[in-house]
């Protein structure tokens, strides 16, 4: 008869099972748990969607800030 421990293994074993499989983030190097990746440079790299967010704040710029120190000339 099984006990609470063989159950909670059971579950971590399907749980680790579940992981093997999920792709890995190229930013942060864990398996991607959320229901969607992002591959932002399409290149194959997938990035989640913490990392995501990070890259994104990293890369963002004040549209103001650029307009006045490019002034008109795009």
């Amino acid at each position: 008869m099984k006990d609470n421990y063989d159950f909670f293994r059971e579950h971590e074993a399907q749980e680790e099972a579940w992981l093997s499989k999920r792709p890995i983030c190229a930013k942060c190097g864990e398996p991607i748990q959320d229901e969607y990746a992002y591959d932002l440079y399409d290149d194959g790299d997938l990035v989640c969607e913490d990392c995501k967010d990070e890259i994104l704040q990293e890369h963002r710029i004040d549209v103001d800030d650029y307009v006045q120190e490019r002034g008109n000339g795009w």
